[in-house]
């Protein structure tokens, strides 16, 4: 019986299946690389790989070949390939990556790695790197998976050699802009009216800052191409380990590069976010799990964000290195990276959109419907338009003939998305939401990551709402939070300003052993402020972290269970805990940051022991001269046509207080907002009215009114902030239709 072969991520055995026709050969100390590769070249059974680092040799062919070559007298071992079960294959080096989790001592460590037979070749890092002496093809994986089972490891695994798998699906005032649906759908091809993101309204706010950054993170950019040099900043071509990160043979990232931000410039198209920088970063070849890792940390350096429109099998080291980019980057804000689902038709989604961290972005089509291609399942946050209907995607190719377009002269400078030269899957998606993130950044530089990621959930459209099957918490399986809506998020985006909020405690409390009584400590704020996003970071050490509860308790009453007997037997807990990572923190949006904030730490089994060494809350807050009361909500409701009743929507707030100032925002979708009447009513029924059958024929009510725009909103000040806020939402005229997607009050009160 074949032995089953595995490796580890998250503690979870990933099943691999062996990849006999492929190897990677490792030379006898003494002989040269390049003579070993060219007499292997020459071999009529076997043909080499080139698109791989220079310091590797891979060779494909017939498997009884491969063993033969291992005998070779000049060659010290034939590495194994396998592939993971989504069919994605990758290749044994002599490496292995090991992170331990502080329970040993250096010297112990080392000690470890010696016992497998190996050499230690960095120990200076977080992740050792070590070579595996044992000639077998298998033992680098075998040596990972032992030493993973070992107490003081927190992962171990092969440093494979892996290419990315490009997410591009494979067809079935610039004079191109009407043909990129995906700004502004008209109904172009028989799209569907309005089944876009929405830029023209999202550029009456930002057409983007050049100071904000977009890592494209791909196969390369055409950096002189006359529709994005104007964006382009310093790249990297990991491939070369240059800083050319052009590649005239790969169009996938280029064309990605234009959605986001290619100029707006009077030719060609024009990006979501035309006065943004393009950051090209280049990764079309195979590379180890580490030198994967290591693109974003050069991408953390140079970007604000990073989009991947690609997927690899999934792995600890660059998880880990992926987790440091969103938690810590941006001076730590965060880096919102965007990921592909994938365009396998398939019930789950490709990692790294799979992580909990990331962001990842499934496709919808020029009708307003998920692509049948675009993965979807536990973990979408939304979808963006792309290919899968009548269109595809317009955007930039590389010049001349090598792209997806292999017309001459200018024409062959883009995809078109009338023909099968058009751009479209996951991958266009991606940079497609990356672009309006980078608008949000735009308006608000100061708003983190994880308020990013919400912001986008949160302000999403909810399309096909009858096969969308959206839950209490307004996600679906097959669109998670909706479509995208670049107006509304930028709106969004602007309007969520705040000030920081930061208190540490450091106890120094020993945590009872096998008590539910445990410990608690509080943290004390006095400033007066709303919630608009929150960190708790803990340090805790502890010899078996799984015996532990931690739950937060807000002011209010509010308890989150921030860390719940996870961990196993790995030591200690040292933390920060977000949004992303502890979704339950968003029920405290909106509250009062006034008062204790206790947290309450127990052990609840026997014999291990630990200390609360130290925890801080970082809260990003909205302040005023007394108070700021913020509510919202995304309904994305129809308006009945020519109906004087509408609709009605409510707010409630659970605040008391006196209403000092006031802002209504409001987002509707209409045809002829002519026929629309909009109206406040505040919780002691008095009306004001917003709108007024103004605008004749304009489309689309996304507006902000303020007690300087509206003077009817005079009428509130000194009423009570508490109780029900209602939205009243009129069509009073036939054929045109409409719906409410996003309201929101700012309520400033007198205590």
């Amino acid at each position: 019986m074949e032995k089953q072969m595995f490796y580890t991520v998250n503690g979870q055995k990933v099943p691999l299946k062996p990849l006999k026709t492929v190897g990677l050969v490792t030379p006898k100390r003494n002989h040269n690389l390049n003579h070993v590769a060219t007499r292997l070249a020459n071999s009529s059974r076997l043909g080499m790989t080139t698109e791989i680092p220079d310091n590797f040799i891979v060779i494909r062919g017939d498997s009884a070949k491969l063993e033969e070559v291992r005998d070779y007298e000049d060659v010290y071992s034939v590495r194994s390939a396998f592939l993971d079960p989504n069919g994605l294959e990758f290749i044994l080096t002599d490496e292995v990556l090991v992170r331990f989790d502080g329970s040993l001592s250096h010297e112990n460590r080392r000690q470890l790695c010696e016992n497998y037979n190996t050499l230690i070749l960095d120990d200076t890092n977080d992740i050792w790197r070590i070579r595996v002496l044992d000639r077998d093809g298998d033992a680098p994986l075998t040596v990972a998976n032992d030493l993973a089972a070992q107490a003081g490891v927190e992962f171990a695994e092969p440093n494979a050699l892996q290419s990315a798998v490009f997410t591009a699906v494979a067809a079935p005032t610039d004079p191109k802009f009407t043909d990129e649906w995906h700004l502004n759908n008209t109904g172009q091809g028989g799209g569907v009216v309005g089944a876009d993101v929405q830029a023209l309204n999202a550029w009456e706010v930002s057409k983007g800052a050049p100071d904000i950054r977009v890592v494209i993170h791909d196969s390369g950019v055409d950096i002189n191409h006359p529709d994005l040099k104007a964006n382009i900043g310093p790249g990297w071509d990991f491939d070369n380990n240059d800083n050319d990160a052009s590649n005239p043979s790969g169009p996938h990232g280029t064309a990605c590069a234009g959605i986001v931000a290619a100029a707006q410039n009077g030719q060609g198209v024009v990006g979501i976010a035309p006065n943004c920088k393009i950051i090209p970063l280049r990764a079309a070849g195979a590379h180890t799990w580490e030198t994967w890792a290591q693109t974003f940390e050069w991408a953390a350096e140079h970007g604000d964000i990073i989009s991947c429109s690609w997927s690899i099998s999934a792995n600890n080291t660059l998880s880990a290195a992926i987790r440091k980019v969103i938690s810590s980057g941006r001076n730590g804000k965060g880096i919102p990276v965007f990921c592909a689902t994938g365009n396998d038709f398939a019930t789950s989604i490709a990692y790294p959109a799979s992580m909990a961290e990331t962001i990842a972005v499934g496709a919808s089509t020029n009708q307003d419907r998920r692509a049948s291609y675009s993965n979807y399942g536990q973990g979408i946050d939304f979808v963006a338009p792309s290919s899968g209907g009548t269109r595809r995607i317009e955007t930039t190719d590389i010049q001349g003939s090598n792209g997806y377009n292999t017309s001459a002269g200018e024409f062959g400078d883009y995809c078109e998305a009338e023909d099968n030269s058009g751009f479209g899957g996951t991958s266009a998606a991606t940079p497609l939401a990356a672009g309006v993130a980078a608008l949000m950044l735009s308006v608000n530089p100061s708003l983190s990551a994880a308020e990013v990621r919400n912001i986008l959930r949160e302000t999403a459209i909810k399309i096909d709402p009858v096969n969308g099957q959206y839950n209490g918490d307004g996600w679906s399986q097959q669109y998670g939070y909706g479509r995208i809506d670049a107006a509304r998020a930028v709106l969004v985006a602007k309007n969520r300003k705040g000030d920081i909020f930061k208190r540490t405690s450091s106890p120094a409390k020993d945590i009872p052993d096998n008590s539910p009584v445990g410990i608690r400590d509080v943290i004390r704020f006095t400033e007066s402020a709303r919630i608009s996003s929150i960190k708790i970071s803990v340090d805790i050490t502890h010899t078996y972290r799984g015996d532990l509860r931690v739950t937060l308790f807000a002011p209010s009453g509010t308890a989150v269970v921030l860390h719940n007997r996870q961990g196993g037997r790995a030591d200690d807990l040292k933390y920060t805990f977000d949004f992303t990572s502890a979704p339950e923190l968003r029920n405290l949006m909106g509250q009062s940051l006034t008062g204790e904030w206790m947290l309450h730490v127990q052990d609840l089994a026997r014999i291990d022991y630990g200390r609360l060494n130290r925890w801080e809350i970082e809260v990003k807050g909205v302040v005023g001269e007394g108070d700021v009361i913020f509510l919202e909500e995304s309904p994305g409701v129809t308006i009945p046509d020519n109906n004087p009743t509408g609709i009605e929507r409510i707010l409630t707030s659970h605040t008391s207080g006196q209403v000092q100032d006031i802002e209504v925002s409001v987002d509707l979708t209409h045809t002829y907002i002519g026929d629309l009447i909009v109206s406040l009513i505040s919780p002691q029924n008095t009306k004001v009215d917003l709108h007024s059958r103004s605008g004749g024929s304009e489309d689309n009510l996304i507006k902000n009114y303020t007690l300087q725009t509206t003077p009817g909103l005079q009428q509130l000040m000194g009423e009570s902030t508490q109780g029900n806020w209602k939205l009243m939402v009129a069509d009073v005229a036939g054929l045109d239709l409409g719906k409410l997607n996003h309201w929101s009050l700012k309520i400033k009160r007198q205590m």
